[in-house]
């Protein structure tokens, strides 16, 4: 294991992660590959019960500018490959930066129509800001129970 970094002891069994994604423990002096699970996107293990993702603990113990609360990235969009030479990592707020409000998961851009102006909003929120209204208020009246917006129309993009 040339390039292999220690990751815990756990019950006695040392844990290895290779810089090629693979993972190892060490149990009365025999080296064991531990096959990963497959997820919903990414590939993790169990160690002690607690699961842990690949592509985090190759990048906690590879890449010289991870830090906790970074997002982990595959630079060939490969899921299957974690080795360390395929893997990046960004800040939060680079993230932001680099991918916009549109793919921040919560929100959802919107379109007002009012007295004939069209107006774009990157999230519901930014849009009840802008019309000085609370954020329910204009959840209420995309659904059409809200008639104190009445000379607004909304749509989401």
């Amino acid at each position: 294991m040339n390039k292999a970094k220690y990751l815990c002891k756990a019950n006695g069994i040392k844990y290895f992660i290779h810089s090629s994604g693979k993972v190892f423990k060490k149990e009365n002096n025999k080296i064991i590959e531990i096959k990963p699970k497959m997820g919903k996107y990414d590939f993790y293990i169990y160690i002690n019960r607690k699961q842990y993702l690949i592509k985090k603990l190759v990048a906690m113990a590879f890449l010289k500018d991870y830090r906790k609360g970074h997002r982990i990235f595959f630079k060939n969009k490969d899921h299957t490959d974690c080795s360390v030479e395929n893997l990046y990592s960004i800040s939060a707020s680079e993230y932001g930066k680099k991918f916009g409000k549109y793919l921040s998961g919560r929100s959802k851009p919107v379109k007002i129509i009012k007295n004939g102006e069209t107006k774009k909003y990157y999230s519901m929120r930014e849009c009840s800001k802008d019309l000085g209204v609370s954020l329910k208020t204009l959840q209420n009246r995309l659904k059409g129970h809200n008639n104190m917006l009445k000379d607004i129309h909304i749509e989401l993009l």
